[in-house]
């Protein structure tokens, strides 16, 4: 701080000597008569409030004033001089009377008493090596920092660094020169000292202040607590009336120490106009102490107020900067400017237009565009448009910047204030998002959702040539994940792409759809010319070869090719036929192309199909599955117990029965049986379990062939079991014979597995597998299902009596109960009665029919009950 005064002549200071004297005379009454007093001060390092002198006594501000206070009160000062730390333990055990220069805070009102009068206003400030590049408090991360031990501001520099979570590294010395010598010295980056020490030190340049400042305080004088009140008094009363007196010892003490210059003596004509004045002065002194008070507070409110906006101002990483409406002068920018645009502060207040210099070219249009200026009525928040700037190296920034007027009383916008925000991390961020969201991630391919946008463009558009859609799935390609890993799959994926990428031209669209599946639109694209690039693409991915440690592996395709040609399909059943299209080519041996055309039978079956599908999982979803049961009546024994076959009913939307020749073969091609499988076996077991009484009747399961590849369907049975607290022996699986003999391994671990907890199990359909006695001795059933065609041409074909004769005496030689299925009338069950055959079934003992939760196990076992409840 330069306090400056304007000098006049040596007459004009008498009188104000003299003023002086009567104010003194007036304020401090009869202290000029008190007695002499013994006052211990202590002192310590903290130039230039206090400091030792060359003669090895005290001086500083602090001490100067104190001791002109003494003379005029009498007190003998003894001072005793130790570190900082020290002396504030002494003054709050009372060992010394009263401690100089030490910053005011309420918590320290605790144990001491201060002065109501301000000797300075203090505050913390950061300087720097030369070489150490610092504008704010980030640039403090990681640095050096000198520290005076337990001085408030260091407490409150280590404070604050907290709250903004930025490390440092503390060089702690004594006192504030051993900060500044080693900050000179290169022990430390940067040092903390306060207001005063950096006036003392002045301008050097191995030493130099960065702006930062905070912890404004002020310095006082201060007394234990609870003593020395006449000390306080007496120092309050001499600096009010010093203050006000230009050439007191304080004001003298202030330009020694603090950098000011004092007045000259005034002409030696004012005497009286001095005499005068006091005296005006004497009257209006009650009712300037008020206003007084008032502008010291409000100057106060002001320092806090300018020093708050500085720190926050200074220490934001966006750009603080205000100037005048029509953007050509700049008042002020925060040190972020420097960071972000690369250029010194100073440029711009010499050169407003400075900051368009980086910007990039495209960006300055639209910013020249957004700041004219506006009148004062309409005037309100601007948002520039965001715009880039290039450093020196060619690297890119976004910024993102906006404008606030500021009003004068009238309403007059006297002011722009404004921040710019560097948002380059934030645009890489939408950059990657928007990327994300029509992109593949693992390919960087468009995905799924992007190639229904660009094949939806492409079949509305009237001009332009036909489109050609294909659908590409990867053959084989489970073996490679299933035999190396997801990793290897991906990698594989990532290779084929670039592969792919290199067949197709540029104009035309490569889309990864799914795992394995990809979509190629072949826009303005005839059926030759489609066929020929279908053609490339399968001999460039048969071509394709991948190694994975010491293994080399090739995948093939299927292709389903259509055209978009006037279609008014949706773009589902574009997406649809080329599906069906591919999967037709995979049922033809796969490594081809199939063209969709409407006409072609094998592709209706399979649309057919996948109608299907979609009605199976919306049922699954909707409770549109049913159970109804069939009795199994015992032929040989009367008092014998019926079993119950459970079968599968699929309702439509109008609750009518669906047969399941109409749904299950869709199932068994899309891999949907397991799902139906588990849902019978809940279902069975759930009403099972709330049965009354069982009266030992077996409830018949029917399974599919692909349950045997559900690697999590044995535990899945026995949870159920456990669940509803079902005998393993009441249930019995059907498997087929021809699945069973295609997965031999799978069938008899499940079959051993399950029976070994009690589970019964059924070959369903025997006899129309090859070779079906011989695997009788290798898959361990309780029961043998006769298929129904020798049932059926039991009495009309004179080979199905010995061929069930036959089976019959087989099964019964290896321990097996037989069942015969399709048992029409009664003239069949007395043939198969005489055969020796154990359990019958079919519609002369019972219809499939709805389940009844009431009712007795066996209540449909005789054939009067026969239940007539459709096939």
């Amino acid at each position: 701080m330069n306090i400056s005064r304007t000098p006049v002549s040596r007459h004009g200071a008498m009188m104000a000597a003299w003023l002086a004297a009567i104010l003194q005379w007036v304020l401090l009454g009869t202290a000029a008569w008190a007695e002499d007093r013994t006052v211990v001060v202590g002192v310590f390092d903290n130039p230039p409030i206090v400091q030792q002198d060359t003669a090895g006594g005290y001086t500083g501000l602090s001490v100067d004033v104190l001791k002109s206070v003494a003379i005029a009160n009498g007190w003998q000062l003894i001072f005793d001089h130790g570190p900082w730390h020290q002396q504030l333990a002494k003054l709050e055990a009372g060992e010394i009377d009263l401690l100089v220069g030490i910053a005011y805070k309420p918590e320290r009102t605790r144990l001491l008493d201060f002065t109501q009068q301000t000797l300075v206003n203090n505050y913390g400030l950061v300087m720097r090596h030369p070489k150490a590049a610092i504008t704010s408090l980030l640039d403090l991360r990681d640095k050096r920092v000198g520290l005076m031990a337990k001085s408030i501001h260091s407490r409150e520099f280590i404070r604050m660094m907290g709250e903004f979570d930025i490390p440092f590294v503390p060089v702690e010395v004594p006192s504030y020169e051993a900060v500044l010598q080693a900050i000179a010295s290169g022990e430390s980056d940067v040092g903390v000292v306060n207001r005063a020490m950096s006036i003392l030190r002045g301008s050097s340049n191995d030493i130099l202040t960065t702006g930062i400042v905070f912890n404004p305080v002020e310095v006082r004088y201060a007394v234990p607590k609870g003593r020395n009140a006449d000390l306080l008094a007496g120092l309050d009363q001499a600096l009010a009336t010093q203050k006000q007196n230009p050439v007191s010892d304080y004001n003298r003490a202030m330009a020694r120490w603090m950098g000011g210059q004092v007045r000259e003596r005034l002409p030696h004509w004012f005497p009286l106009a001095a005499g005068i004045a006091a005296l005006l002065l004497l009257l209006l002194l009650a009712s300037n102490y008020l206003i007084r008070r008032q502008v010291a507070r409000r100057t106060t409110q002001l320092t806090e107020s300018e020093t708050r906006f500085r720190q926050l101002a200074e220490n934001i990483k966006e750009v603080f900067w205000v100037g005048s409406p029509d953007w050509k002068q700049v008042n002020y920018v925060s040190p972020a400017y420097e960071a972000v645009w690369g250029m010194a502060p100073e440029q711009l207040y010499d050169n407003p237009m400075t900051w368009l210099d980086p910007v990039h070219p495209a960006d300055r249009e639209s910013l020249a565009a957004a700041m004219v200026p506006q009148p004062d009525d309409s005037f309100s928040e601007i948002t520039l448009p965001d715009f880039r700037l290039t450093d020196r190296e060619g690297r890119t920034r976004w910024i993102q910047a906006r404008a606030y007027p500021i009003r004068d009383k009238t309403g007059k916008v006297v002011r722009l204030a404004g921040l710019a925000d560097d948002i380059t991390e934030r645009k890489a961020a939408e950059d990657t998002i928007r990327f994300m969201a029509y992109h593949d991630p693992l390919t960087r391919l468009h995905n799924r959702h992007a190639f229904e946008a660009r094949l939806r463009e492409a079949a509305s558009r009237s001009e332009g040539g036909p489109h050609a859609l294909m659908y590409v799935d990867l053959d084989q390609f489970k073996v490679l994940n299933d035999t190396c890993g997801h990793a290897a799959g991906d990698q594989m994926l990532q290779g084929l792409t670039a592969h792919l990428q290199r067949a197709i031209t540029r104009q035309h669209t490569l889309a990864r759809l799914g795992g394995d599946e990809f979509g190629i639109l072949l826009e303005d694209c005839d059926l030759t010319e489609a066929e020929a690039v279908a053609r490339q693409v399968l001999d460039s991915i048969q071509a394709f070869r991948f190694s994975w440690g010491d293994n080399i592996f090739s995948v093939g395709a299927s292709i389903g090719l259509v055209m978009v040609d006037g279609d008014r399909r949706p773009l589902s059943g574009l997406l649809s036929a080329a599906d069906i299209a591919c999967y037709a080519a995979k049922d033809s041996g796969r490594n081809r192309i199939h063209v969709y055309r409407d006409d072609d039978a094998m592709l209706q079956q399979r649309e057919n199909e996948m109608h299907w599908v979609a009605r199976l999982k919306k049922a699954l979803d909707n409770d549109g599955f049913v159970l109804h049961a069939q009795p199994i009546v015992p032929l040989q024994h009367a008092d014998a117990a019926s079993h119950r076959e459970f079968l599968l009913r699929m309702m439509d939307e109008d609750g009518q029965l669906i047969p399941p020749g109409n749904f299950l073969p869709a199932a068994e091609r899309f891999d949907l049986m397991p799902t139906l499988d588990r849902w019978v076996v809940n279902q069975v077991f759930e009403h099972i379990g709330q049965m009354r009484n069982r009266d030992g009747c077996v409830a018949f399961v029917n399974l599919s062939g692909q349950v045997l590849n559900d690697d999590d369907f044995i535990s899945h049975v026995l949870q159920q079991l456990h669940r509803h607290a079902i005998p393993p022996g009441s249930v019995c699986l059907e498997i087929t014979e021809t699945a069973a003999i295609a997965n031999l391994t799978k069938a008899t671990r499940l079959i051993e597995t399950l029976r070994e907890q009690g589970v019964l199990f059924a070959l369903d359909d025997f006899g129309t597998g090859m070779s079906s006695f011989s695997y009788l001795k290798t898959l361990p059933v309780d029961f043998l299902k006769i298929d129904g065609y020798f049932i059926k041409g039991l009495l009309s074909d004179h080979m199905n009596p010995a061929i069930v004769e036959a089976i019959t005496q087989i099964g019964h030689t290896a321990g097996l109960q037989v069942i015969a299925e399709w048992v029409e009338d009664e003239a069949m069950l007395d043939r198969l009665r005489e055969i020796g055959i154990d359990f019958a079934q079919g519609y002369a003992l019972g219809r499939p029919g709805p389940l009844s939760g009431s009712q007795r196990w066996g209540a449909e076992s005789s054939p009067a009950s026969r239940v007539s409840a459709g096939n």
